[in-house]
């Protein structure tokens, strides 16, 4: 798919459409007119080849090893094919106690029934105007309970940092690695 340039002697691929199928029949008699056309067919057919298989690109499996990074850090991941699959299929759960509890359990290599979130909800509501009350501001916390062979200030560290991107903004995070 991508091939340095002083890798290649001649373009192993052509383009679909060349430039001179499109122009008047006039012109196609003209010699310097051909040769000028060739050499823009050259030249722009690895520009279209790059572009027609952009989708494999961004396919995880397809990608080529050095966009991995450039992939990761579009989705917000470490450059690993099956941490960039994962980030862009957990988007929908983003925020959530279930994406937080996915991303605890995925960090900490425990089960994900294992792993418990008190999420404070954070909505009140009242049918008089003016009367409902909220809570006290950092009084909502984000409690993450991960129960694991070895706890560690390491594994703690490592679950904050994976929960902080996806965290609520007004909720703080109280990760708990437990000893089972």
């Amino acid at each position: 798919m991508r091939l340095l340039i002083s890798d290649v002697e001649a373009a192993p691929f052509r383009t679909a459409l060349p430039l001179h199928a499109n122009v008047p029949g006039m012109l196609l008699d003209d010699e310097l007119f051909m040769l000028l056309c060739a050499a823009l067919d050259d030249m722009l057919a690895p520009a279209v080849v790059a572009l027609d298989c952009f989708p494999a690109y961004l396919d995880t499996a397809l990608a080529p090893d050095d966009f991995l990074p450039w992939l990761g850090g579009l989705v917000g991941s470490a450059p690993e094919r099956d941490q960039i699959a994962g980030a862009t299929a957990s988007y929908g759960e983003r925020g959530t106690a279930a994406g937080m509890r996915a991303a605890a359990a995925l960090v900490a290599g425990v089960a994900l029934e294992a792993v418990t979130v008190e999420d404070p909800g954070g909505v009140t509501w009242s049918a008089t105007p003016g009367s409902a009350t909220s809570a006290e501001p950092g009084s909502a916390k984000i409690r993450v309970q991960v129960p694991t062979d070895t706890a560690t200030t390491e594994m703690t560290e490592s679950v904050r940092t994976a929960l902080e991107p996806s965290r609520p903004v007004h909720c703080p995070i109280e990760v708990e690695v437990v000893t089972t």
